[in-house]
């Protein structure tokens, strides 16, 4: 028996257990998902810290182990958290070995299959839409702040590729709601259907802007900035539109 069929096996055995108990395939289907990235995620973190074991063997012997630091990275599997070992080298910088090795660049919060998924759902629905998004797919949560300032990061990167002369034209996507306000005053709702009020007296916003770069001598502000708002569908909704 080769590794694949024992895993196989041990992972239908323990979802059969759920099938039994509920006989519907939605619920069966979802819990598969969720435990399976449970169960992923800590294989995951195992394999990491096992292979930070093997790296320390590697170490110059000019190396000065520091201690064990927890470092979280956001992947489309959710919440990658792992100890890492810290070292400090001859010359007094720190290292972690483990990060280096792997390609994971300091203060990185994601991983690049995660920061793309965000920034290209971002560039077609409001960046809050985009935060529950990636909730629901990954089941790591994440905030509106959060995914905005993965988009500006990736406008940093388009930025520096296109430096070397040739001029760049940056875009920013966002959408917002507008409350509508009616002629006649409706009485009073109760406040359960406060939400349903809501949503029948607003409509949303696609907006973008797109400018030539920033002026640092003035506070950031945008170059010769266009602005273009619509309350199209976001499947409808582009800049070349």
């Amino acid at each position: 028996m080769n590794d694949t069929t024992f895993c196989t096996d041990a992972l239908a055995e323990l979802f059969y257990k759920n099938i039994l108990e509920t006989e519907d395939f939605s619920s069966f289907s979802q819990h598969c998902r969720v435990v399976g990235l449970i169960l992923v995620r800590a294989a995951m973190i195992r394999s990491m810290e096992r292979f930070d074991d093997m790296l320390m063997y590697e170490v110059p012997a000019s190396w000065t182990l520091l201690d064990r630091r927890m470092r979280t990275v956001i992947t489309m599997l959710g919440e990658i958290k792992y100890k890492r070992r810290s070292y400090k080298d001859e010359y007094g910088n720190t290292h972690y070995l483990l990060d280096e090795v792997l390609g994971i660049a300091p203060y990185q919060r994601f991983d690049k299959y995660a920061f793309m998924w965000v920034v290209r759902t971002a560039s077609n629905i409001p960046y809050e839409k985009t935060a529950r998004a990636f909730t629901d797919v990954t089941g790591c949560t994440i905030t509106r702040q959060s995914v905005m300032r993965c988009v500006h990061k990736a406008g940093e990167l388009l930025a520096q590729g296109a430096a070397g002369g040739a001029e760049a034209l940056c875009i920013e996507y966002d959408g917002f709601w507008v409350n509508l306000q009616s002629e006649r005053k409706s009485p009073p709702r109760p406040r359960r259907t406060y939400k349903e009020q809501f949503r029948k007296k607003s409509m949303e916003f696609r907006v973008w802007v797109a400018y030539c770069g920033k002026d640092k001598k003035k506070a950031n502000k945008r170059i010769e900035p266009f602005h273009w708002a619509s309350d199209v569908a976001p499947s409808k909704f582009s800049p070349s539109a």
